[in-house]
C-alpha cells in the first residue's frame, strides 16, 4: 500500500510523538529514552534561581504531565517509576 501511495513504510520500533510503538515497554532498557528526557528536562532548569513555590509548580505541572502522559500507554515498571520519582524530589530538594 505504501507504494501504491508513493510513501515510505516504517520498520518496528518507531517512536511517534515521543513515544516508542513496538517494543516490549515491560523492559527497563527500553524506558532509558524517557528517562533521559526527564534528566533533560531537568538539566535546562536550575532549581537554585527559584522560590520554593515556583520550583513546586513546575514539578506538578511539568514533570507530572510528561508522567501522566506516558503512563497513559504503556504500564511503567516499578524501577523505573521508583528513579523518575527520586528525580522529581532531588529535583525540589
Amino acid at each position: 500500500m505504501a507504494g501504491i501511495l508513493g510513501c515510505g513504510a516504517a520498520a518496528l520500533p518507531l517512536k511517534y510523538l515521543g513515544m516508542p510503538v513496538g517494543c516490549n515497554m515491560a523492559r527497563c532498557s527500553n524506558w532509558d529514552a524517557i528517562v533521559q528526557k526527564f534528566a533533560s528536562k531537568l538539566s535546562l532548569w536550575n532549581a537554585k534561581l527559584l522560590s520554593t513555590g515556583g520550583c513546586l509548580s513546575l514539578i506538578k505541572s511539568v514533570l507530572g504531565n510528561l508522567t501522566t502522559y506516558y503512563m497513559s500507554l504503556y504500564k511503567v515498571p516499578v524501577s523505573i517509576y521508583n528513579k523518575l520519582e527520586s528525580m522529581r524530589n532531588n529535583f525540589f530538594i
